[in-house]
């Protein structure tokens, strides 16, 4: 694989190739004026440019595609919906987020269960029959597919710890399929960070559930390399207050 700094250059070559090899027929071997098709070349060139010093550089490739869908991995309380609010730009004052921009979690689905009960919330997620469970996936499901039939989705977004390998990997082909671009973000902090803040949760995960995620990071992970056309990792390892002056639009934010 070629390193980041031999590929900028390789780039602006391929970027700047039509003005070299195209010139308006008839005007001549000394004439500069570009025809139609070499100005869309040059376009396509220069946006292949920029994607790919996005995309090498910086794992931020996606910011030029028009769909993108984004499957979040992470620990619970690692801090995975701040990211995408911040990123997306969803927690702006009396800010309405578009039908193009989809977030999809079944933390929120489970919620809407009949049977939900927020002094006891752990009954459902831990109940055997996983009925609940089952249940509100099958609503993301139903979401997820709706948004990439949408021609108007711009950005659908798995907010979840991404540890459901099969499911992952079913729903990464889908997007492709679909159309869609597919974006693995990983927000990474230490398990102790996750479970601190978990804990500061009205429906606190337990430290042994997250230690057991922790030990699936590897996988998903794999599969991410994988099955996604782009993995950026993003180290938030904060406590709540600090997190509050977090600039998480850039590629990795380290704020101790």
């Amino acid at each position: 694989m070629k390193s980041r700094s031999a590929v900028a250059p390789l780039l602006v070559i391929f970027a700047l190739r039509p003005l070299a090899a195209s010139r308006h027929p008839g005007s001549g071997s000394g004439s500069r004026i570009l025809t139609h098709s070499a100005l869309q070349q040059l376009a396509y060139g220069t946006q292949q440019l920029a994607y790919g010093l996005l995309h090498t550089a910086f794992s931020r490739g996606e910011v030029l595609k028009p769909q993108v869908a984004v499957f979040m991995i992470g620990l619970p309380g690692s801090g995975k919906s701040r990211v995408i609010n911040r990123r997306y730009d969803l927690e702006r004052p009396n800010y309405k987020r578009p039908n193009r921009i989809v977030v999809l979690d079944l933390d929120v689905e489970i919620l809407k269960h009949p049977d939900y009960d927020p002094a006891d919330p752990d009954k459902l997620y831990l109940a055997s029959d996983q009925a609940a469970y089952k249940w509100a996936d099958s609503r993301v499901e139903a979401r997820f597919r709706a948004a990439l039939a949408n021609p108007d989705t711009r950005r659908v977004i798995l907010d979840g710890t991404g540890t459901n390998l099969e499911r992952q990997i079913r729903r990464m082909q889908q997007a492709r399929a679909a159309g869609f671009f597919v974006k693995a973000l990983y927000v990474r902090v230490p398990a102790r960070t996750a479970i601190a803040r978990a804990a500061m949760r009205t429906r606190g995960v337990k430290p042994a559930r997250i230690l057991a995620y922790q030990a699936k990071m590897k996988l998903a992970m794999q599969v991410a390399a994988e099955h996604a056309d782009e993995v950026e990792t993003v180290d938030v390892p904060f406590d709540d207050h600090r997190a509050e002056h977090a600039d998480v639009g850039s590629i990795t934010v380290i704020a101790q």
